[in-house]
């Protein structure tokens, strides 16, 4: 939430709910648009609400190039042991559970089940 460090949740949650277009409007300055949106909420068809109606954004543009051009000198991982000044290697993925789930996913696959009746 783009709250100033004295605002506290509870008066975030107050503003969001007096004011809910001005709040999320200017929560959506937080991000880069590629077309900027026409309308902040468009409830005119309930149940169903349409949020930022006519923008465009680029969610890893967003995610990863625009912070990257701040962070970038900052390391990737963070620091290993103290006084080794190596970083701290990332943990293996778990594989046995990855193995797991790609067994059980094999029968649904559309190839799989033409190579049975082959």
């Amino acid at each position: 939430m783009n709250a100033s460090r004295s605002e506290t949740f509870a008066e975030c949650h107050r503003r969001s709910l007096a004011d809910p277009d001005g709040f999320w409007a200017e929560q959506a300055r937080l991000v880069d648009w590629q077309r900027p949106f026409d309308t902040v909420c468009d409830a005119s068809r309930p149940p169903f609400v349409n949020c930022f109606v006519g923008g465009t954004t680029n969610l890893c543009h967003n995610a990863v190039a625009r912070p990257l051009a701040t962070r970038a000198p900052e390391p990737a991982l963070p620091p290993g042991p103290p006084g080794t000044g190596t970083p701290r290697p990332a943990p293996p993925p778990p594989l046995r559970a990855a193995r797991h789930t790609a067994g059980r996913q094999r029968p649904l696959s559309p190839t799989w089940v033409l190579m049975r009746r082959c």
